[in-house]
């Protein structure tokens, strides 16, 4: 028995196969640019807090008495723009078996980091990484509904 009209099945799989890899490029590519601007936001908040400020203040961002003042809590004041340049531009990396895109920073250029991220003996943790994903997802993953619906309304055609 033969089937007729296979070819056009198959044409239309190939077709959706090759959208999905062009949208999944685009939208990794896209969501750590999101990201990576959000984190940016985040420590690149100009300094106003000269270390007497913050002594009047009773050091709000110490570990035996903590009153961070901002919110989010894990806003980074930019001081010497150290970490600020640290934080990598959007990389992706892909596999065989996945895709992955990703922000990092340098610790090579900011001994630091850790400290702020994680806090330390003498300070509170600002983790302005994680903060800034949970910030962005909601957007990411609306952002990812709205095109593959748009994706796939042009296979239905």
């Amino acid at each position: 028995m033969k089937i007729i009209g296979l070819e056009n099945v198959e044409s239309r799989i190939l077709k959706a196969k090759e959208a999905m890899y062009k949208w999944k490029d685009e939208f990794i590519g896209k969501s750590t640019t999101i990201l990576y601007e959000k984190i940016q936001e985040r420590v690149g908040v100009k300094d106003i807090h000269t270390p007497a400020i913050l002594a009047e203040m009773g050091h709000p961002y110490a570990k035996r008495d903590p009153r961070n003042p901002h919110f989010p809590p894990y806003i980074v004041h930019r001081q010497s723009g150290e970490l600020f340049r640290a934080i990598k531009r959007p990389k992706y990396k892909q596999t065989e078996t996945r895709s992955e895109g990703y922000v990092e920073i340098d610790e090579g250029e900011v001994y630091y980091v850790r400290a702020v991220l994680f806090g330390n003996s003498k300070m509170i943790a600002r983790n302005f990484m994680t903060g800034s994903l949970e910030e962005v997802k909601s957007q990411v993953t609306n952002d990812a509904k709205e095109s593959l619906k748009t994706i796939i309304r042009g296979l239905r055609r």
